[in-house]
């Protein structure tokens, strides 16, 4: 495969022993823009791998010193990778340090795509950074790239590529009339299960760097049009689709039964199902019928905290006993959760562990996501995932406690995939 441009998403789970199958959904967009121009390209994910299981988080806790090591520049990956890219011939690469789309964290580190972008330009190649991190800590990274894009994938990146201008280049939002584009991936058979129905978010949660990044980009939350979010999902294969909306649960019953009834006209609910993130404190008995009725099998939910001092110290304008309810009324509408706790950060010193996990049991979610509270620009956050022991020792929390918390998981995780059993 040659190509002048390569949308690059760098190694991130590989680093750790395992992969990350799923299409990097803000380069999917870029190559929607890149196609409609014309522009000879591929999308080359090197976190994919052919494997169908996952090592679960046990095991990537266990064996980290090889993302630190990458996080440093060491390991044969790096030489693997760059001469897969390449071997494309590219005279332009984007390196994506993290999805700037998506709030899920462990995406991507801006520190490996620094590296990445380095060894690059030593090689002839522009290099073009595009990432949360590269926005809410630029300066740190402007010397590593030939230039970073703020912002959403726009057009922008069009301007880049023929351009080639130095240092930062001002934020863009995404057009709402787009859909991403998948016909350029390498290597194939990657997941393309990733939908947006809107872009930003009302709340501003402290641990969230969508937030922050959306709170600096300004321009509110923008929706994506009813006709431009049928064709983009029935541009999928029929099966399980996550809905990415980081306001979902808190619109108006009005607002969610004009969904519905869009998505009956199309038969949606008959060929997809859907996992969506929600927000407990806009869940009611009348909109999760109509999430039914959507064909919603999972929410994703962020309890964070389980006292009501923590979950104040979180920002989240919710209290354990909302949580308690909310997920009782959930149940009953047969709808699975997943549920996240975050361990750390400001105020985790308030958290009693082992009354956490008790009442997790008690709650019994259906699968649980202990995340360590990461990323947090204050500090040194170069060898930080949501799983890192780096982190956790960073806010005072033994590793017994973090297994204990594991120990709520059953061997399937709905966001990666299936996983690997491992004492």
């Amino acid at each position: 495969m040659k190509a002048d441009v390569v949308l690059f998403n760098p190694p991130f789970y590989r680093f750790l022993g395992s992969h990350n199958n799923k299409a990097p959904i803000s380069l999917c967009y870029l190559s929607r823009i890149l196609e409609n121009h014309g522009v000879k390209h591929c999308v080359y994910n090197a976190d994919a791998t052919d494997s169908t299981i996952h090592w679960n988080l046990r095991f990537l806790f266990d064996n980290f010193q090889t993302y630190i090591d990458a996080v440093d520049g060491k390991g044969s990956l790096y030489g693997e990778v760059l001469e897969n890219l390449m071997s494309m011939e590219p005279k332009t690469v984007i390196i994506m340090g993290a999805d700037p789309l998506v709030p899920t964290k462990d995406w991507g580190n801006p520190f490996i795509a620094a590296h990445f972008a380095g060894q690059l330009r030593k090689l002839g190649v522009f290099t073009i950074g595009i990432g949360p991190y590269f926005s809410l800590d630029h300066n740190r990274f402007i010397d590593d790239f030939d230039c970073l894009l703020d912002g959403e994938p726009s057009e922008t990146i069009l301007r880049a590529i023929q351009d080639k201008p130095s240092g930062q280049v001002e934020a863009k939002r995404i057009s709402t009339e787009i859909t991403p584009c998948f016909d350029h991936l390498f290597p194939q058979g990657q997941t393309s299960n990733a939908l947006f129905t809107s872009f930003g978010c009302f709340e501003k949660c402290g641990f969230c760097v969508a937030g922050q990044t959306y709170s600096k980009m300004g321009g509110g939350v923008r929706f994506v049009s009813d006709e431009v979010l049928v064709q983009d999902i029935l541009s999928r294969p029929h099966g399980g689709l996550y809905l990415h909306d980081l306001n979902f649960g808190i619109y108006s019953e009005k607002t969610l039964r004009h969904r519905v009834e869009l998505f009956e006209r199309y038969d949606i609910p008959k060929n997809y199902s859907f996992a969506v993130d929600i927000r407990i404190d806009g869940m009611d008995e009348a909109k999760l019928a109509l999430m039914k009725r959507m064909n919603i099998t999972h929410v994703k939910l962020g309890i964070e905290g389980l006292s009501d001092a923590i979950l104040a110290s979180y920002q989240k304008n919710q209290t354990v006993q909302d949580v308690v309810e909310k997920i009782r009324l959930i149940k009953t509408f047969g709808i699975k959760i997943v549920a996240y706790l975050l361990l750390g950060g400001d105020g985790g010193d308030l958290v009693d562990h082992e009354a956490t996990i008790a009442m997790v049991r008690e709650l019994e979610p259906d699968f649980v996501v202990p995340n360590v509270w990461a990323y947090d620009i204050r500090y040194d956050y170069r060898y930080d995932t949501q799983f890192s022991p780096v982190a956790l020792e960073r806010w005072h929390i033994d590793k017994e406690i973090y297994y204990k918390y594991l120990e709520l998981q059953n061997e399937f995780n709905p966001t990666l995939g299936k996983l690997f059993a491992h004492d």
